[in-house]
């Protein structure tokens, strides 16, 4: 949900072996000639975009309504909760596959103390996310999130705040553990 691509204006998701090499998004097509725009947003802020022309023939599928999940559109507080939580799992999902780039894409800054962290903990990984047992939302506001993590390591609960930051071109990052 907070890939940095977009595919005509709606977020693409992450999927793909090894997970994170595919993004696909839902777009309706109209009959005839349809124009789809990509465009990938860098953590620099970059963005390149390449559009491709599709013809649909026939009316095999009924109309969609129309969904703009940009980065830029309003979003409900349970909306942001999905999008927060969707990426702590996604994050998760990438480092536990060894990927470390991916999963510091969720970071707010790759070159900050917490990409260095995550970094360091990478062969630890697979025993410390198999330990959480709870992330929850504690705070959550239209640019901040605040949740609640509980570790089970070492057969102790320990909390966690895991912070989230919206950045200006609207992609929420994980800022603070």
């Amino acid at each position: 949900m907070n890939t940095g691509v977009t595919i005509n204006g709606v977020v693409a998701k992450r999927g793909g072996v090894p997970y994170g090499q595919q993004f696909a998004a839902y777009v309706y097509l109209n009959e005839g000639l349809n124009a789809i725009s990509i465009t990938a947003t860098t953590l620099g802020r970059k963005q390149v975009t390449q559009e491709l022309h599709i013809t649909r023939t026939g009316d095999n599928n009924p109309p969609l309504p129309e969904i703009d999940l940009g980065y830029n559109q309003a979003q409900t507080i349970e909306q942001i909760d999905l999008i927060n939580t969707a990426n702590w799992n996604d994050m998760n999902a990438a480092f536990l596959d060894g990927n470390y780039n991916l999963g510091a894409d969720h970071l707010i800054n790759s070159s900050n103390k917490i990409a260095y962290t995550f970094y360091l903990l990478m062969p630890y990984m697979n025993d410390m996310v198999a330990n959480y047992i709870l992330f929850e939302k504690y705070k959550l506001t239209t640019t901040y999130g605040e949740y609640v993590l509980i570790d089970q390591g070492n057969n102790e609960n320990q909390a966690f705040i895991v912070v989230y930051q919206r950045d200006p071109e609207g992609v929420w990052r994980l800022v603070e553990i």
